[in-house]
């Protein structure tokens, strides 16, 4: 069980990124949806709305694709996008003073870098990296011509910040000064805008979000003394999360939020460890949780909140696991098992998910890990054996996974070769 043993399973299962998960639009939908469109288009064909109509579509279809990770969709979806951006440069270049049309462009720049970045095959990172830096250079070119076109200040903002946060992940020399350099512009422009509208809605959650991407940053990149400023930014974000919530108590938009600031900054304090702050980060996961399981309940179809309430639980399960008293390791079992069951049941609900059969693998994995923390061999190596058998009839199905889950299938495949 060496390979096991030893194996860090990086799984794609952070509340961060759960805005990945896969519509409940149908294909289907969507593509008789691009077919009017196209058909509008095609009877008139100097139309910038027609145009812009289509590019939607096809934009909508290439993000379908790339979520929903079977044979061939991670091109088709490339193809989708490339097509949509196409379409909105030549509205652009017909109608050059329009910032609409410079927005529409930035957007679908954005979108190609940021699935690029996804991708991660030799070469995405410096195409990725050319189209977000033309995303910011048109973004500050319509603040600069317009300043009044709504929404300009906040797509510098944005650029800004998937700037950033794509440098301080690429590894190259001087990548980190220079994201260090765009955090803090996003920051400051966010602040002002803020400091402008503070009863904009709008803003509190620009400044909140730049604010747990700047102190994600220096909370792996900073020193002891850095991780001061990175808790005072997550403790602000949730601050004005909270404040959101306050004003809206039956919006699950601003609970949701909530529910992720809570784990930003619990997730900052286990990193942190300090034996102080064991109640507080228990504390945050805990009410996280909490919010998640009253949106659930709210919403029991919904796909999304299943999948929030599943990530929060494998992670308070995690730490209820290292604080090791008999009455924690019992609840961070039944946490573990609960996600099984909720994985379970959105992989039932779309077989053809990749990212539903990689959820299912990342619980049974954690339940394989905490019977062998337990001394329970022969529930590890049934949890072990489900994310084996599950992920052979994927791949035999032409599912795509990300690397490190090919990795778990490899070791796995060594481990059962002789059983």
């Amino acid at each position: 069980m060496t390979f096991l043993t030893t194996l860090i399973f990086i799984g794609a299962i952070s509340a961060a990124e759960v805005t990945t998960a896969k519509t409940d639009v149908t294909v289907d939908k969507i593509m008789a949806q691009l077919a009017t469109s196209e058909a509008q288009l095609k009877a008139n064909p100097s139309s910038a709305n027609a145009a812009t109509a289509v590019a939607t579509d096809l934009s909508a279809l290439g993000s379908y694709l790339a979520t929903r990770g079977q044979s061939g969709d991670a091109e088709q979806a490339l193809t989708h996008f490339t097509a949509s951006l196409q379409l909105r440069e030549t509205v652009l270049k017909n109608r050059p003073d329009e910032p609409a049309a410079a927005s529409a462009v930035s957007a679908s720049l954005n979108e190609i870098g940021s699935f690029l970045v996804r991708r991660r095959q030799p070469g995405d990172a410096d195409k990725a990296f050319a189209h977000f830096t033309r995303s910011l250079e048109l973004a500050e070119g319509i603040a600069k011509k317009a300043p009044t076109h709504a929404g300009a200040a906040r797509d510098v903002c944005a650029s800004l910040d998937r700037l950033a946060t794509f440098l301080s992940g690429r590894g190259q020399e001087g990548d980190l000064d220079k994201a260090a350099d765009y955090f803090t512009r996003a920051l400051e422009n966010t602040e002002r805008a803020y400091k402008e509208k503070p009863e904009s809605a709008a803003a509190a959650r620009d400044l909140a979000l730049c604010l747990e991407h700047f102190g994600s940053f220096i909370a792996a990149n900073g020193d002891d003394a850095d991780a001061i400023t990175a808790r005072g930014h997550f403790t602000r974000s949730l601050e004005l999360r909270e404040a959101l919530l306050k004003k809206e108590p039956d919006s699950a938009v601003a609970s949701r939020e909530v529910s992720i600031a809570l784990e930003k900054l619990a997730d900052f304090l286990v990193v942190q460890s300090k034996p102080e702050e064991t109640e507080a980060t228990l504390g945050y996961f805990t009410r996280s949780v909490e919010l998640r399981e009253a949106l659930l309940k709210a919403a029991p179809t919904n796909a999304q909140a299943a999948r929030d309430l599943s990530v929060g639980l494998n992670k308070l399960g995690d730490y209820l696991a290292t604080l090791g008293k008999p009455e924690d390791i019992k609840k961070a079992l039944a946490h573990f098992t609960r996600d099984l069951e909720i994985s379970e049941r959105l992989l039932k609900a779309d077989p053809a998910s990749a990212q539903a059969v990689h959820d299912v693998v990342v619980s049974h994995y954690k339940l394989a890990h905490f019977a062998r923390s337990t001394g329970q061999t022969k529930e590890e190596e049934l949890h072990f054996r489900a994310c084996f058998d599950l992920l052979k009839r994927s791949l035999g199905q032409k599912m795509t996974f990300d690397p490190s889950t090919m990795r778990l299938f490899e070791g796995l495949t060594e481990h059962f070769k002789d059983k």
